[in-house]
């Protein structure tokens, strides 16, 4: 991808970074004195997105079906459908040359056996074309990627990889593909065992155990509490649907995880008119629109798939309250752990509105909102926040509270329905509303700066709408919703989304809580239904067992790699020159500036020097900038400062750093963010007035602790999260 900004690092004795967006040869500016130029490419960039062809055009078995430009990715978004195969391809066409690949396939989730989870990484385990014994892994350590993964959603499961090389991107779209078409796990069922679910007995007289990379991985978050929060929402609105299951349980439901019902996985869902093709980036389209047809899709003509017999029928009305259990272990935390959900079904929304109701979230979701004021009246510290659910077979809206208490749930949803009346009636401030479009003004401006933001965000995003209507316009959708909140000036879009949250005909009040032993019930639920199967099974049937287990061992430990992934070492693309770096002082500050490729904004960063501060006073530095977030200042509220913030210092990232001097060294502490060239001066003064003005109000310091202690709590994290945190401390990693 090209760089478009540098961020250095140079100690110096207070304000130590600034890294601006300046024209190339043009002078750095200067702090609260002068405005950056608009910037322009630090050198020769590749062409813009070429012509698109005509509408109904056919290009190598393609049909162009739309052509839309998409300013937030300087971008042509071209959608095709394939004649043959029936598959539909989207090419977001630009010039980024982080080039991007991606098959997405619907993948119901039929049960709660976690068998659309299992296939994900089965199918990448080896294919007939590129044999290996973990095919995913010879990809991510011998090709030249900037990224590879897949991901299972609830309705659909992606398959995405990335490269700077438009030839070594075709070499890991042709391995991934070959594992769609020609998988080795349907002939061998070795790799089942590996990535779902195998029994194993090294001794007859020892007991049976269950093992497997998804077995292991839903056991070990069993007692996530976020997750198994989701998924009593989920059951709670739509009981009995489809929609309400859950990926993940394979702990619970391993006696229907089985070999053959996850081929079934493969037969139902994996045909190409069943999938939808992404492209991203500085592509040569045609080439590879050829090379999808030749080698793979002209050979699937479509099947009809229909995955219609699980789509669930519309949403019955009604409202439950219900208090579910979550799986902790004895021991674990059972105060201020509780998720709370107050949530309104929001199935029939087109697109669009969705999109709206998303915004919408956004604004609650503002320091100084109705919905945050209406919490601190109320006298509820515990983390408040709203948002709209897309990626579930039906989308809702819910406004949730972490760290929180059985009790709290009655006083919430009187703050729930306080604010929708509120808002329904009233509208919002519209200052709120105008640092939710700044903001998302900037975010467009940011979006190719981060690499994985295409992959995790982008491609999904395409694929919710995809999955629903067989449409791939959502990013449209969502540009539509901004352009309609810019033009609601008297805000009755708002109020009328409002209004028909406070009207909705299904909604839930569901919590859920850690129940301790819950977790080792589970745990001895499995143990006795493996002692069970043993004592059903004969001498011989033990003994052919335990041999099964040694033979799958010493498969599993052989080492056949795939070595023909990689591209010739004379093929891969030049390394980009690095920037020029403008470096002055000034008043004991140092300043740097590198040219930015970006038009139209900047990427800032300030360091200060803490070392004239005692060592014993760093964990007081630490509460600063813990509070620095959540405080108004002796000019401005908390409310106030959370809008300007938005505006002027988009996405900042506040912390410290630790030079490498010594293991007692004092930390810079550093600020990072984007701001539009026009308000470098405004976002230096925000800057300052954040550190130097803080208006530190006993009682609302007191709030803002009350809210950032329960995040703050290990004792309240997931099990297997705390190990991890602890291994990597330990580590050093």
């Amino acid at each position: 991808m090209k760089k478009k900004f540098l961020s250095l690092f140079l100690a110096a004795s207070l304000l130590v970074q600034l890294t601006a967006c300046v024209a190339p040869g043009g002078e750095a500016s200067q702090a609260a004195s002068s405005q950056p130029a608009a910037s322009q490419p630090a050198q020769e960039q590749p062409a813009g997105p070429e012509a698109a062809p005509q509408i109904g055009e056919e290009i190598a078995g393609f049909t162009l079906t739309s052509v839309e430009p998409f300013a937030p990715l300087d971008a042509n978004l071209l959608s095709f459908t394939h004649t043959v195969s029936g598959a539909q391809l989207l090419y977001i066409q630009n010039d980024d040359t982080n080039r991007a690949f991606a098959v997405a396939y619907r993948t119901p989730q039929v049960d709660e056996t976690d068998t659309n989870h299992v296939f994900e990484h089965a199918v990448l385990a080896s294919s007939g074309k590129y044999p290996s014994h973990d095919l995913f892994f010879d990809l991510m350590g011998k090709t030249y990627s900037t990224y590879l993964n897949a991901f299972t959603n609830l309705t659909f499961t992606i398959y995405p990889v990335a490269s700077q090389s438009e030839e070594q991107l075709q070499k890991m779209a042709d391995a991934y593909l070959s594992c769609m078409v020609d998988p080795s796990f349907l002939k061998d069922e070795r790799f089942f065992q590996r990535e779902a679910l195998r029994y194993m007995l090294y001794d007859v007289d020892d007991p049976i155990q269950m093992g497997g990379t998804v077995f292991s991985e839903d056991t070990g978050r069993m007692t996530d509490i976020s997750l198994n929060a989701m998924r009593n929402l989920l059951q709670a609105l739509y009981p009995g649907e489809y929609a309400a299951n859950m990926l993940g349980w394979a702990f619970e439901n391993y006696e229907g995880l089985t070999y053959e019902h996850t081929v079934a996985t493969y037969d139902r869902a994996y045909h190409f008119d069943n999938s939808l093709l992404l492209l991203y980036g500085d592509l040569d389209y045609q080439s590879f629109l050829a090379f999808l047809d030749r080698e793979y899709l002209s050979h699937y003509p479509a099947q009809g798939t229909d995955l219609s017999a699980y789509d669930d029928p519309p949403t019955q009305p009604g409202y439950v309250e219900v208090a579910l259990p979550i799986p902790a272990y004895e021991g674990s935390a059972t105060r201020d752990v509780s998720y709370i959900f107050y949530a309104i079904d929001l199935d029939g929304a087109d697109w669009t509105q969705l999109a709206e109701y998303d915004l919408l979230s956004s604004a609650f979701n503002m320091v100084g909102s109705p919905f945050r004021e209406n919490l601190y009246n109320a006298g509820i510290t515990s983390l408040g926040s709203a948002g709209v659910g897309i990626d579930s077979a039906k989308p809702f809206f819910a406004f949730m509270l972490q760290s929180a208490n059985p009790e709290d749930a009655a006083p919430f949803k009187a703050v729930v329905e306080q604010t929708l009346a509120q808002v329904a009636e009233e509208g919002l401030d519209p200052a709120l509303v105008e640092s939710i479009l700044k903001a998302k003004e900037i975010g467009d401006y940011t979006t190719l700066e981060q690499a994985d933001v295409i992959i995790e965000n982008i491609f999904p995003y395409v694929a919710y709408k995809w999955v629903q209507t067989g449409e791939t316009d959502s990013l449209l959708d969502q540009n539509a919703a901004f352009d309609t909140l810019r033009q609601d000036t008297d805000q009755q879009l708002i109020r009328q989304l409002t209004a028909n949250l406070q009207n909705a005909q299904r909604s839930a009040l569901v919590t859920s809580t850690p129940q301790p032993g819950l977790a080792e019930q589970i745990l001895q639920e499995q143990a006795d239904y493996l002692a069970e199967k043993k004592a059903g099974m004969t001498q011989a049937e033990l003994e052919q067992l335990v041999a099964d287990t040694l033979a799958f061992d010493e498969w599993n430990a052989l080492q056949m790699q795939n070595e023909d992934l990689s591209i010739p070492v004379a093929d891969l693309p030049l390394e980009e020159p690095l920037p020029q770096v403008t470096q002055r002082q000034e008043e004991g500050i140092t300043y740097l500036t590198v040219p930015s490729g970006m038009e139209g904004i900047g990427s800032y960063a300030v360091y200060f020097d803490t070392s004239t501060i005692p060592q014993e006073d760093l964990y007081y530095l630490r509460l600063y900038l813990l509070l620095a977030d959540q405080l108004g200042t002796k000019t401005h509220t908390a409310t106030e400062m959370n809008q300007l913030a938005m505006q002027y210092l988009y996405g900042y990232t506040l912390g410290t750093k630790y030079p490498d001097s010594g293991a007692f060294a004092n930390p810079f502490v550093y600020l990072q963010w984007y701001a539009l060239p026009q308000d470098t001066e405004a976002s230096l003064d925000l800057l300052l007035e954040l550190f130097g003005q803080l208006d530190l109000n006993p009682e609302e310091v007191l709030y803002a602790i009350d809210q950032i202690l329960p995040q703050s709590d290990l004792s309240r994290a997931d099990e297997m999260d705390l190990a991890i945190l602890l291994a990597q401390t330990v580590s050093g990693s």
